[in-house]
């Protein structure tokens, strides 16, 4: 959590993330439901303040990200977990984009996560394939670690 300690603000607004466990963990599934049930709590107040919102969350830090491919299964895993919260039937089909760089596969389908997700950057994979992970729309930051 970063915080912003401007003398004239006294409101102490801060950015705040939370670290889940890896996905391979058995605590993931706990851990991307609480956030879920969290953002899904806060509702609209959260969707208008996603940048600084008094101490909410304002996005997912998700540990071992290596690729693409990484973010693209977590990203299908909170909408998922986004539609069965909310109980969304009439999203018969996943919501993807297709990638807008050239260097990357044109096959590449973007699924876009309803909680904004920034990815740590921890093996030399991630960092070889960090314009990549980068370039996924869920992606909102990247945390050397």
């Amino acid at each position: 959590t970063t915080k912003n300690n401007d003398n004239n603000n006294n409101n102490n607004d801060y950015f705040g993330l939370v670290r889940l466990n890896h996905v391979d963990t058995p605590w993931f599934e706990e851990d991307a439901s609480m956030v879920m049930k969290l953002m899904l709590m806060l509702g609209e107040e959260w969707k208008m303040n996603r940048n600084v919102n008094n101490g909410a969350v304002n996005g997912v830090v998700l540990p071992k990200i290596n690729g693409w491919k990484d973010v693209n299964s977590i990203s299908q895993h909170f909408l998922n977990l986004y539609n069965n919260t909310t109980s969304s039937s009439s999203s018969s089909s996943v919501p993807t984009l297709k990638s807008q760089d050239d260097t990357l596969d044109d096959t590449k389908q973007a699924i876009v996560s309803p909680v904004p997700l920034w990815a740590m950057m921890e093996t030399p994979h991630a960092i070889l394939s960090a314009l990549e992970i980068a370039k996924h729309p869920s992606i909102h930051g990247l945390i050397l670690g």
